[in-house]
């Protein structure tokens, strides 16, 4: 029992480090568009060098699809850290 404690707080964990992480990309796709916003083309070519960029870095889940998902759910929840999702697992 102790063990499948332990293994199911540790999946948790990897759970709300992900969410945050998520929740982070949106945050800062959102406010680069906002800085970028006066240029035509800032939002479709902001995801494609983004996208670029992260695939590189990290492989595979990182497309303009998922980036665009990403933005999406911080635009539709804006308050999520403040509502009390740890940050403390996701370092700058």
């Amino acid at each position: 029992q102790i063990l499948e404690s332990a293994r199911a707080s540790g999946a948790r964990s990897v759970n709300t480090t992900q969410v945050v992480a998520y929740w982070l990309i949106g945050l800062e796709i959102v406010e680069e568009q906002q800085r970028r916003k006066r240029r035509a083309d800032y939002g479709a070519r902001l995801l494609i060098e983004l996208s670029s960029h992260l695939q590189a870095d990290f492989g595979k889940g990182f497309s303009v699809n998922n980036l665009e998902h990403f933005r999406d759910f911080y635009l539709t929840y804006p308050r999520l850290i403040a509502s009390g999702i740890p940050t403390h697992c996701v370092s700058n």
